[in-house]
């Protein structure tokens, strides 16, 4: 077989075709319209090393390679002995990687069900390298690839942010540029936001309705979500991690008077919630 498996890829452009002869005969090798001469050494052996330039003759796809020997006495071998070979020097087109859940941030609810998904040459194979660790899948007829993250992916991965990457390589064993793809890991949740004294001793008077103004601490731009006599209040806390909000009609109306509980959770960027 030439190259192995009788297909010539892009790293094999200089392999070398073999075979056998009667001892010290002249071998006319014909690739690509073009008479390569060599000789068969004394134990019947013969080789020729392909060049680029032979490569650019036979083209791409099924080629037929021929050989004729003769012998010093001028006498010709009555059929030339032929080989089928494939020549696939072209690199598959560079694989994709779609969006990872969503906005490319990998929260803490994802981590368990997060797929990875793209494209590439049609049954190619894509090798995706994630957190230093390479995972080996198939691409299918259509050339669409998934790969489901496992808790090892996540641990390797740890937080932050990560560059994954995808290299395709055919059946002819060429391989594709690298794909990247820039991605988020936060599965940690935000710290549980705090709720300040309200009007200073946690009771609303009468002269502290029309004035009264929750306020607290949570992480960086959080979402938060205030519960007020069951209703939700959401608004954000700042870049310092402070938040208000002002107590309406609506909210004294729906509390009455006597004992009231308020709760808040905070919501980060990436999609985490705090106890």
């Amino acid at each position: 077989q030439v190259a192995g498996d009788g297909t010539v890829n892009a790293a094999e452009q200089t392999t070398a075709i073999t075979g056998t002869a009667e001892a010290g005969a002249s071998v006319a090798l014909t690739l690509g319209g073009q008479v390569r001469v060599v000789t068969a050494n004394a134990q019947g052996q013969w080789s020729y090393v392909l060049t680029p330039a032979d490569v650019t003759a036979m083209e791409q796809g099924a080629e037929t390679l021929t050989a004729a020997a003769t012998d010093a006495a001028g006498n010709t071998s009555a059929a030339a002995a032929s080989r089928p070979i494939t020549i696939d020097t072209l690199a598959p087109v560079k694989p994709t990687i779609a969006t990872v859940a969503g906005d490319d941030v990998i929260n803490a609810n994802e981590q368990q069900n997060s797929t990875l998904t793209g494209a590439a040459e049609k049954d190619s194979t894509v090798a995706l390298t994630i957190g230093g660790n390479v995972r080996t899948l198939s691409a299918d007829t259509q050339g669409a690839w998934s790969y489901t993250l496992t808790a090892d992916d996540m641990a390797a991965m740890g937080q932050g942010q990560k560059i994954l990457t995808a290299k395709a390589t055919d059946a002819a064993g060429n391989s594709s540029e690298t794909a990247t793809r820039v991605i988020t890991v936060d599965t940690v949740a935000p710290g549980a936001p705090a709720i300040l004294t309200v009007a200073g001793d946690d009771r609303i008077n009468a002269a502290e309705k029309t004035t009264a103004t929750l306020s607290g601490t949570a992480e960086a731009n959080a979402t938060l979500r205030l519960t007020i006599a069951g209703n939700t209040r959401t608004f954000a806390a700042n870049a310092q991690g402070q938040w208000t909000y002002a107590l309406t009609g609506d909210d004294l109306a729906a509390m009455g008077e006597g004992a009231e509980t308020l709760t808040v959770t905070a919501t980060d960027a990436a999609g985490n919630s705090s106890a």
